[in-house]
């Protein structure tokens, strides 16, 4: 089954997938009835007096149960297909709902992360190092460094990164 995760042009592949078994089905289910119509026929065309009416009576019930069973699995094939079809229209809707807000608006997402450092002792060296991974998109960077040396025992540093990533 698919989880929340799945993306929805793989959920729209998994339900035509499921249509076509269903609509599989619909064929196996027509050709049971149409072997059952035809023993049936067979049987009707028979010349000749019948002696014995329990084997005819005995088809009759096997017939008329069979039957019964074979249109109510049938009605259930094609009542399921009509729902994944609902199913995948609604799911190629919102595939395409989403691309076409990523046409009109160009970046779908936006995310900022912003990192202090605030460090109590002078005379400390401080080494941060800060990884990240974006598929398919690219990066610019861009710096703004301050320095404050307002007094000449505490000057304190100011570094700004700016990542620009831009998806492709």
């Amino acid at each position: 089954m698919p989880t929340m995760s799945t993306t929805p042009t793989v959920l729209a592949t998994l339900n035509k997938t499921d249509i076509d078994a269903h609509r599989q089905e619909l064929v196996r289910l027509d050709k049971q009835l149409a072997w059952l119509d035809g023993r049936a026929l067979k049987l009707m065309s028979q010349d000749g007096q019948i002696s014995d009416l329990d084997p005819l009576h005995e088809f009759m019930d096997f017939y008329h149960t069979s039957l019964q069973k074979l249109h109510e699995r049938k009605s259930n094939e094609g009542n399921e297909i009509k729902r994944l079809i609902q199913r995948l229209d609604r799911l190629e809707e919102k595939v395409t709902e989403s691309d076409f807000d990523v046409l009109i608006h160009g970046r779908n997402e936006h995310r900022e992360m912003i990192i202090t450092v605030h460090i109590d002792r002078s005379n400390i060296d401080v080494n941060l190092e800060v990884s990240y991974f974006i598929s398919n998109c690219s990066c610019s960077a861009s710096y703004d460094v301050r320095v404050n040396s307002s007094e000449i025992v505490k000057s304190t540093t100011q570094l700004t990164y700016h990542g620009v990533v831009v998806c492709i």
